[in-house]
């Protein structure tokens, strides 16, 4: 007995008609008769009571029906699932992503893709911005978490979301007056400022994030020259822990314990960006997949202090 049989046996007892079920079937109905006996006579019974132009199903007949038609539901089931397994990307994707990335957001990726595409790994790098675009140009990296946007030839980039910019002073500062959640005037924090030297991340590592940084530092009037260059985020809240700088920081930044830092509203409207970027040219189907998941899954990954859609940014 094979599926072919199964088949042919269900059309027939749809049809209760030779010739109709055999034009059905693109067979003789010769043809089709011998399959329907030698499937009778392989399993001992009679499935068809056959007088003259008439075919009704006997009771075994009707029995055998309803397992048939299991049967071979069955079979149409586990031929999905073997063509969907082997249509599964597979393989290893090289991940790079910033450190204010977040861990949460990381986790839930991961824990999707894995769920989503169980053949792929992910070789994860912990680095900055300037590194992982360097590693998109050499194409050393599949994809990447860094601050943006980037316009690079051959990558594409889409802004997942943006944060807002606080206010990174040391603890036992004290408050400018008025704040309650809002930001302060320039002259409510000329004290503080003038106390205390500016610090920022290096454009070396973080050029979006330092040109973003400046922008915002001239619209809260923060004295940027001369300003103290940093190449970690542990180095600068060490700074301005310590009592010897203020900075402005992406609200990612804000999150977990920083003893002896304050963040505070910041004046301006510049925001930072959290990007993903890949290069589309060299996206193989793991990489597309990847990609996919992130943007579908991009409101579970987004902090709470998120702003923005997803946008995206064509490189020249």
């Amino acid at each position: 007995m094979d599926f072919r049989q199964l088949s042919n046996f269900v059309v027939l007892a749809e049809e209760l008609h030779f010739r109709r079920a055999a034009e059905r079937l693109l067979l003789t109905q010769p043809a089709l008769s011998r399959q329907i006996a030698a499937l009778e006579h392989e399993l001992d019974a009679v499935l068809f009571n056959r007088g003259g132009r008439e075919v009704r199903l006997t009771a075994q007949g009707h029995l055998f029906l309803i397992e048939a038609r299991r049967m071979l539901q069955q079979f149409e089931r586990a031929k999905r699932i073997v063509k969907q397994e082997a249509s599964q990307p597979r393989g290893t994707i090289r991940v790079g992503f910033i450190e204010s990335f977040g861990s949460r957001g990381l986790s839930l990726l991961l824990k999707t893709s894995r769920r989503r595409f169980p053949g792929l790994a992910h070789d994860l790098l912990d680095a900055n911005s300037q590194t992982q675009m360097d590693a998109l140009r050499r194409g050393a990296l599949d994809v990447a978490f860094l601050r943006g946007p980037v316009v690079i030839p051959g990558v594409e980039c889409r802004t997942l979301w943006e944060e807002d910019f606080l206010l990174a002073c040391p603890g036992d500062s004290p408050l400018p007056p008025g704040t309650n959640g809002q930001p302060p005037s320039p002259a409510a924090l000329a004290p503080l400022l003038e106390a205390h030297p500016f610090v920022q991340f290096s454009p070396k590592i973080e050029p979006v994030l330092y040109t973003q940084t400046s922008a915002r530092a001239l619209e809260a009037n923060l004295p940027l020259d001369p300003a103290t260059l940093v190449n970690k985020t542990s180095a600068l809240i060490s700074l301005v822990s310590s009592g010897f700088a203020v900075s402005l920081v992406p609200a990612a930044l804000t999150a977990g314990e920083h003893d002896g830092v304050r963040f505070l509203a910041a004046p301006g409207a510049t925001r930072s960006a959290v990007c993903v970027a890949w290069r589309a040219d060299e996206a193989d189907d793991g990489v597309a997949s990847f990609v996919a998941t992130i943007l579908e899954e991009r409101n579970e990954l987004a902090p709470e202090y998120a702003f923005g859609e997803v946008q995206p940014v064509e490189p020249d």
